[in-house]
């Protein structure tokens, strides 16, 4: 019997699948929310993707998409009410790669120094404190957003891992001169759209009855 709406595996506090979940929520489409336990993934998960990581989103018609940047411009492209889509080209590529190329591994290996030979956690977090700057060079340059004056998915791309980072440093984060920065992180940190899709829900299990991961309707990104 087909689902009535897609499937998401997903982890509430993984990054990736945040970006996920936001895109999904921002563009109004339902799907069945499976919160995963990563110690112990569920073989339905497991038999659509093997390499058992998440966001995978399951389509109506058995397609898959297991990358949370395919998942982000999936939703968009299926629906884009406040013009994320409008972001341009070479500000998407300079964030999915300065993203996934500079900050996350320097973010890893600060936060968690201890898995990794010769780690120099203080440089790593240096990288990221920069990294960051220019960051708030560009928000006052572009009048509040990465892409431009309004909110895009290059902002949702980066949100997660900056967030991440907080959690890390919360004090130092906090207390850093960058307030254009800051007013960036706090508008998604207040966010209704933020809020809703980090509900906390206990693992899925097969049988569980369905947990809906609804649509906004809301004004948050004008």
């Amino acid at each position: 019997m087909q689902n009535e709406y897609p499937t998401l595996y997903s982890f509430r506090r993984c990054p990736y699948a945040m970006r996920a979940r936001m895109a999904l929520y921002y563009s109004e489409i339902a799907v069945e929310l499976r919160e995963v336990d990563l110690k112990n993934k569920p073989q339905a998960m497991l038999d659509v993707s093997p390499k058992g990581t998440v966001p995978v989103l399951v389509l109506n018609d058995g397609t898959v998409i297991d990358e949370s940047l395919d998942i982000v411009n999936w939703a968009v492209n299926q629906n884009d009410p406040k013009g994320w889509l409008d972001t341009p080209e070479d500000v998407l590529d300079k964030y999915m790669h300065e993203m996934g190329d500079v900050f996350i591994p320097n973010l890893n290996m600060f936060k968690y120094a201890d898995r990794y030979e010769d780690a120099k956690p203080d440089a790593a977090q240096q990288v990221c404190i920069n990294y960051m700057e220019q960051m708030n060079a560009t928000l006052v340059k572009n009048s509040g957003y990465l892409g431009g004056h309004k909110m895009s998915k290059a902002d949702v791309i980066v949100f997660p891992f900056i967030r991440q980072y907080r959690i890390a440093d919360e004090n130092g984060f906090d207390t850093m001169r960058l307030p254009a920065l800051h007013r960036w992180f706090s508008e998604f940190w207040r966010s209704d759209t933020f809020n809703n899709v980090m509900e906390k829900y206990e693992p899925w299990q097969d049988g569980d009855a369905p947990i809906t991961l609804a649509p906004p309707l809301s004004d948050d990104y004008e």
